[in-house]
Parts: structure tokens; C-alpha cells; sequence
């Protein structure tokens, strides 16, 4: 069989087989699903059943055209009422050795990782461990004005903080976090203003660690990784990230790519705010579980993803959509973003308030496709949103 038109039409199979095979867990292999569809998909169909197919048919379509039209290069996956409605690789994770981008091919998440350190913040706070109304000079005396700096306005990026350099050179997680202590300032005057600085992260990181006296990594793992059995998820110094994760690629001369090659000291420089490696499928499944009561109770989830508007619109690493300008002219009010840039990377992704509705896009091509964040998954949600409404 024509290996593009195999791939093209397991996007279909896929979600016909969320109706008749039951719930699709993410990290069954497409072919296996297949199989299974072919045996069932003679029985008869209800009224219900043919409406729903036929907006999975919808959604699909437009989605690969919307996709198609702009070179998306990289994985995107689609989710209503918590199942599969689309899921599709396209292009390659490796150019040269013509290694497609599929379910478990890993994308470097960038800054979504804040996410994880918050959720992790919070494990903490509910523990009795801290309080998001703890000051930073309680951590970290040595920074002038901390003792006016909370937690929760460091998960806010309200803080006040700014970091004019980082080290070019690979630091242990220790030293980074001593690092930026001393390197860091706080401007009085901006505490409560939003200021996107990935250094409140990286102190958080170093609080985590401080408190559980275990490293940031062991903590990511007892604590997410392995509640949630993420399966293809790496820290940028795994040995198996290596060898599953999409290689970055920049555009240019038309069509041309030519790879990206990180620093190791660019990494080691993003402790808790992104150098993880995440396949597409384990990435909602970790944003999901932060928003439907896995790890917090709706009170505790409204607590952390508390935001301070006019001036703040980002929380514990996720916007709200209500609050985006792109998604109110869409009618949409509630739910989140998230967007992740890194080395040739780029995630973008919006979810609903209990993360039920999902589309996901992670490409290694960043700048391939433009405009793509903020429009592209916004265009995609609303058409999800829509079709299923009908």
C-alpha cells in the first residue's frame, strides 16, 4: 500500500475507532487500531453514532487542510470529551535519515515546562511543605527587595524580577540556581505588572529542590512522570532522548533546512523552565491531569491558575484564553494556552478549563509555518469547538 495515502487514511481509522473500539489511550500503535477497526467497523451504526463520525470526519478534514496549507511540519493532536479526534505526524524528525515525525517522536516543550515546575510548587504547598504567600527573601535572602516578592507573583511573572545574563557554560543545578540569586533584581515599581522572565522558574526550581533535598529530576519523576506513566517523556540528558527526539531544523532559502544544534549549556540553563522532551500524546496527558483532578481538587486548580487582570494574564505556566484578545473576538471565554519556543522548537496549545477539549501542535520547524501561534491552534480549537457543538 502507498505508504502516504496508509498514513493519511489512519487519521479516520483513528477516530472511528474512539466510537467503536472504546476509548483510545494515546500510546496504542496506529496500526494495531487499525486492525481493529477493519474487524469491527462492519457492525451496524446507530443515528448517534453516524452524527458523530460524520463531525470526526469534519474536524479531520479541516484540520489537514488547514495543516497542509501551512507546511506544519511536526505532530498535532486534536481531543474532544477526552478522546482522540484527530492525531497526525507530518514531516520528518529526521531529514537526512528520513525518519518520520510520529506518536512518539519527542519535541523539546520549551517553556510549558513551567507548568510542571508549578504543579510541583503546589504538590508542595498542599503538603503544608510552603505557601504560595511565602516571600522569595525567605529562600533566598541574599536578593534585595525578596522580602516584597511572593511565590504566587513569581508563578504570575508579576514579580518585579529581571536577569540581564546567563552562563555560558554547563553549570550543575546548584551552581545555576546560585547563579542567578546573585545575578537577579527586582524593579519595585514593576511588582504586579506581568514581565515574562523564565528566572522566577528557575528559583522555583531551586526552591523544589531545597525542600524535598532531592534534584529537580527526581522530583519531576515521582511526582508526574510516574503517577502518569508518561512513557516518552526525557530530560534533554536522558540517553533516550537522543534517540526518539524530533531534530530541530530552521528554514531557509525557500525550502531548504539546515539543523539546529543546541548548546549543552543552553540547556542546563533552563532548569525548570524547558529542557524536557515530550511526545505529543504524553504532553496532554500531563496538561489534562493538572485541569480534570488528578493531582488537585477544583478549588486547589482555581488557586493556582489564579490570575490578577488587567495586567496579568499568565499563571503557574498557562494563559487564559478569556483574557487573549484572539480568543474573545472567537466567543471563546474560558479554557487555556500554552506556548513553548526553544532552538528550532515551537508547542503551542489550548486546552478547556478541565481539559477535555485539546488541540496540541508541536513542530520542529519553527519558523516554517507563520503565522502559527496564537492563529493556527486558535483557528483549530474554534473549529473543534464548533463542530462539536453542532
Amino acid at each position: 500500500m502507498n505508504k502516504k495515502k496508509f498514513l493519511g487514511g489512519l487519521c479516520f481509522f483513528l477516530l472511528v475507532g474512539c466510537l467503536l473500539v472504546g476509548s483510545l489511550t494515546l500510546s496504542q500503535e496506529t496500526q494495531h487500531t487499525r486492525q481493529k477497526i477493519e474487524q469491527k467497523s462492519h457492525k451496524k451504526l446507530s443515528v448517534k453514532e453516524r452524527k458523530y463520525l460524520k463531525k470526526v470526519k469534519a474536524i479531520s478534514e479541516y484540520t489537514e487542510h488547514r495543516l497542509q496549507k501551512s507546511g506544519f511540519t511536526g505532530e498535532a493532536l486534536l481531543i474532544k470529551d477526552g478522546k482522540v479526534v484527530y492525531q497526525q505526524g507530518y514531516g520528518y524528525a529526521d531529514v537526512d535519515n528520513q525518519v518520520p515525525n510520529g506518536s512518539k517522536t519527542t519535541y523539546q516543550i520549551a517553556s510549558l515546562q513551567k507548568s510542571a515546575t508549578a504543579m510541583m510548587i503546589m504538590l508542595l504547598a498542599n503538603k503544608g511543605k510552603l505557601s504560595l504567600n511565602d516571600h522569595l527573601a525567605k529562600y533566598y535572602p541574599n536578593i534585595k527587595n525578596g522580602n516584597l516578592v511572593t511565590l504566587r507573583q513569581m508563578l504570575n511573572m508579576t514579580s518585579g524580577t529581571n536577569l540581564a545574563t546567563m552562563p555560558r557554560n554547563v553549570l550543575t543545578a546548584t551552581a545555576l540556581v546560585n547563579y542567578v540569586s546573585h545575578k537577579i533584581q527586582i524593579n519595585v515599581k514593576q511588582i504586579g505588572r506581568q514581565s515574562y522572565q523564565p528566572a522566577n522558574y528557575v528559583l522555583l526550581a531551586g526552591i523544589l529542590q531545597k525542600i524535598t533535598q532531592h534534584s529537580y529530576e527526581d522530583s519531576f519523576n515521582t511526582m508526574i512522570r510516574k503517577p502518569l506513566k508518561l512513557k516518552n517523556t526525557y530530560f534533554f540528558n536522558e540517553e533516550q532522548a537522543q534517540s526518539q527526539k524530533a531534530l530541530a531544523y530552521t528554514q531557509v532559502k525557500g525550502k531548504q533546512l539546515r539543523r539546529i544544534k543546541e548548546q549543552a549549556f543552553q540547556y542546563s540553563n533552563e532548569l525548570g523552565t524547558g529542557n524536557l522532551y515530550m511526545s505529543t500524546p504524553d504532553l496532554y496527558k500531563m496538561l489534562s491531569s493538572f485541569l480534570d483532578g488528578k493531582f488537585l481538587t477544583q478549588t486547589e486548580t482555581r488557586l493556582l491558575y489564579t490570575t490578577f487582570p488587567p495586567r496579568n494574564n499568565y499563571s503557574a505556566g498557562l494563559y487564559h484564553l478569556a483574557q487573549l484578545p484572539e480568543f474573545k473576538k472567537l466567543g471563546i471565554t474560558s479554557g487555556y494556552h500554552v506556548h513553548g519556543y526553544e532552538y528550532g522548537y515551537e508547542t503551542v496549545g489550548d486546552l478547556s478549563a478541565n481539559g477535555k477539549d485539546a488541540v496540541i501542535l508541536q513542530t520542529n520547524v519553527a519558523n516554517l509555518h507563520k503565522p502559527f501561534n496564537l492563529v493556527l491552534d486558535a483557528d483549530l480549537y474554534h473549529a473543534l469547538l464548533q463542530t462539536f457543538k453542532k
